[in-house]
């Protein structure tokens, strides 16, 4: 399957768009959906992206320090060799997702996995 690409200012205007649907509990704007997604070297960092569809995406050297990532979907994406600095991963799906090589630091909040089949 070939990934769409994407730039960092559309990256933003999904976020902006995610944000707004968080902050009206779902009522406006849209959940992000990033989902077969090439999002190398995108800078998603201190966002606020719980609940973002990042199914199948590759994640490879894009930004995620600081980021708010709870409950995301992560099944079949790509982690890996990746730095997870600050970033909440509490609950976030992971089946089939690689993370080999990411690196956990001990900064890294609530990185409590949820691995369903």
């Amino acid at each position: 399957m070939t990934l769409q690409k994407i730039t960092q200012e559309k990256a933003n205007q999904i976020i902006k768009d995610h944000n707004l649907w968080l902050e009206s509990n779902y009522t406006k704007g849209k959940r992000a959906d990033f989902s077969y997604t090439n999002l190398k070297k995108i800078n998603l960092s201190n966002e606020n992206l719980k609940y973002a569809d990042f199914r199948g995406a590759d994640l490879r050297r894009a930004n995620i320090k600081n980021t708010d990532l709870r409950s995301v979907d992560f099944a079949y994406t790509i982690v890996y060799q990746h730095d997870t600095e600050q970033a909440n991963l509490s609950g976030a799906y992971v089946l089939g997702a690689d993370f080999r090589e990411a690196y956990f630091k001990k900064k890294t909040k609530n990185c409590n996995l949820k691995y369903k089949e």
